[in-house]
């Protein structure tokens, strides 16, 4: 997956732990920065420490190494989500923001599709109940059964967008988790 920082594209990938990872020789282009002048201060190494230990306590499946967090390929660095987080912040505070807003994307954007057509669903599904009683009960108008229409489109259209969001993030896992 690739993403634009004021025309600079940064590539992203799932591992197969299903963790972000960032190209940070990409994130470091647009600020004449390089990853190994980050790689090299005492506070990152002791934080690749501190996460190393924290991922192998928490997961008893998979075993972490220094290479699952930081590593160099084809002449790039390659960070794990959380450690380019850091490298983010180290990098431009604007820029930092952009980073946890496209991690967010990339780990939770089906997850709020979704949700946001579900809501538009029920609210659809609560404005043909109500158009129902209305067509069934009075006298009912061009209005009404137009509004009806519609409130049954939305409500089909929100199912599709929820049906599309568990496609795409199923699709997700199988294309870019393996």
């Amino acid at each position: 997956m690739t993403y634009s920082f004021k025309e600079t594209e940064i590539n992203f990938f799932i591992s197969h732990e299903k963790d972000v990872i960032a190209n940070a020789s990409e994130m470091a282009i647009s600020f004449n920065k390089k990853p190994n002048d980050f790689l090299k201060l005492k506070e990152t190494e002791n934080f690749i420490q501190l996460l190393l230990d924290k991922l192998n306590s928490e997961n008893e499946i998979v075993s972490y190494k220094h290479s699952d967090i930081v590593y160099s390929k084809d002449g790039s660095t390659y960070m794990h989500r959380k450690l380019a987080i850091k490298f983010a912040f180290w990098l431009d505070d604007e820029f930092e923001i952009w980073f946890f807003e496209i991690v967010d994307d990339i780990l939770f954007g089906n997850y709020k599709k979704h949700w946001d057509a579900h809501v538009i669903q029920k609210s659809s599904q609560f404005k043909m109940q109500e158009l129902k009683k209305k067509l069934l009960l009075k006298s009912p108008t061009k209005e009404d059964v137009h509004a009806y229409f519609k409130a049954e489109k939305e409500f089909v259209n929100a199912r599709m967008a929820k049906l599309r969001a568990i496609k795409d993030q199923y699709s997700f896992d199988l294309d870019f988790g393996e």
